[in-house]
């Protein structure tokens, strides 16, 4: 697979820039999503979950993403 172009110079087009994202039953994922991809986020991991839950399975996800991104 080609590496895809950012237009940074500082940034190497396959870095994995991971994101995440919740909204609430009358929310969109509109507004924070493209506030994600204008600050260059590649990978966005969204739920529809409560702010008080304890479990939030995609930020989970995001999160050991991030882990295995940062180890390389």
């Amino acid at each position: 697979m080609a590496a895809r172009e950012t237009g940074d110079p500082r940034r190497p087009a396959d870095v994995v820039r991971p994101g995440n994202c919740r909204r609430r039953m009358r929310q969109s994922f509109d507004a924070q999503t493209d506030a994600l991809k204008a600050a260059g986020i590649t990978r966005i991991f969204a739920e529809k979950i409560s702010t008080r839950a304890k479990v939030k399975p995609e930020l989970d996800r995001m999160l050991t993403l991030s882990v295995l991104v940062f180890q390389r």
